[in-house]
């Protein structure tokens, strides 16, 4: 029978949203003003820039990507043995 070490994996980027990160690529960039913007104005979700979620894109869900501007999300890995 095989002996096994007990080990400890955490997962940094699991679940975790970037405020601001409308597009989910990890990073708050033009490329996610450019989905805030095309949805100004309307009702949405994260996806649309609702960065707020309140159901609503508006100048609150700028303010929230302005103030993360160049964030970025790291997925590290920590193995602890």
């Amino acid at each position: 029978m095989e002996h096994l070490e007990p080990r400890l994996l955490l997962d940094a980027g699991a679940g975790t949203a970037l405020l601001g990160d409308a597009n989910g690529d990890g990073v708050v960039d033009g490329l996610d003003y450019n989905v805030w913007s095309l949805h100004y104005d309307q009702p949405g979700d994260w996806g649309d820039g609702d960065f707020t979620q309140n159901g609503f894109v508006d100048g609150l869900d700028y303010n929230v990507w302005s103030l993360h501007y160049k964030a970025l999300l790291f997925d590290a890995q920590i193995e602890v043995q």
